[in-house]
């Protein structure tokens, strides 16, 4: 009889975790950059004032995105 092949894996939580939330963060804040460049198509533009203000953010601890005019 044959031995089986061994393999060990080595789970690093705190790397899988920390990278599991910078994806997080970062699907986050491109979803919301997505919704403010869509919102600036529907922007009057008779001075531009309001198309310049928007602003997307992430908030890293709760995990949710804002887009502000």
């Amino acid at each position: 009889m044959s031995r089986r092949p061994r393999a060990r894996i080595r789970w690093n939580a705190d790397q899988a975790l920390g990278r599991a939330l910078a994806g997080a963060v970062r699907g986050l804040l491109l979803g919301a950059e997505h919704l403010l460049a869509e919102s600036r198509k529907e922007v009057s533009i008779a001075e531009g004032t309001l198309d310049r203000s928007g602003v997307a953010t992430v908030d890293e601890h709760d995990l949710v995105a804002g887009v502000t005019p």
